[in-house]
């Protein structure tokens, strides 16, 4: 089962396991998102939107260390949309490299 996790006031989300809902800081229509805090090298990480109505979107190469590599920034604005990383963060990468997305509106 997927957990939920929430984008925090930096644009930070720290994951607990493989496969997450992200929500919206103080619940907004939308937030970004340029940080992912908490993986180890090698772990497989599957995000998804926590609600329909309120879209997180993952930002290609901001935020703090370790940033998100991705192939351009991606929003989730349905449940069904996934972004798929692995995560790198150990010297000197120190970054989540996108593996695949879906946008299923």
């Amino acid at each position: 089962a997927s957990a939920e996790i929430t984008i925090n006031s930096t644009g930070v989300i720290t994951v607990t396991q493989s496969y997450h809902k992200v929500d919206t800081y103080e619940d907004a229509s939308t937030d970004d998102c340029g940080t992912l805090d908490g993986s180890t090298t090698g772990q497989i990480i599957i995000l998804r939107s926590a609600e329909d109505a309120r879209d997180p979107t993952f930002v290609d190469g901001s935020g703090s260390t370790p940033k998100m590599a991705l192939a351009g920034n991606f929003t989730c604005d349905e449940q069904s949309d996934k972004l798929t990383l692995i995560s790198d963060v150990s010297a000197p990468n120190f970054e989540t490299d996108e593996i695949s997305r879906s946008n299923n509106d």
